[in-house]
């Protein structure tokens, strides 16, 4: 339909797509990390209270 695809003739668009795959990656990044942290120190917490 079109002469050619819009998506890749505007960099603002390319822009906006990256932005949404680096902010999904680093806010999964920051949840993996918390989600880690915090099964650490579940994890010690049960071991000091046990020993």
């Amino acid at each position: 339909m079109f002469g050619r695809t819009p998506n890749l003739r505007y960099p603002l668009w390319r822009w906006t797509v990256g932005w949404l795959a680096v902010g999904t990656a680093v806010s999964g990044y920051i949840t993996y990390k918390l989600h880690y942290n915090d099964a650490v120190v579940r994890r010690q917490r049960w071991e000091n209270f046990f020993r």
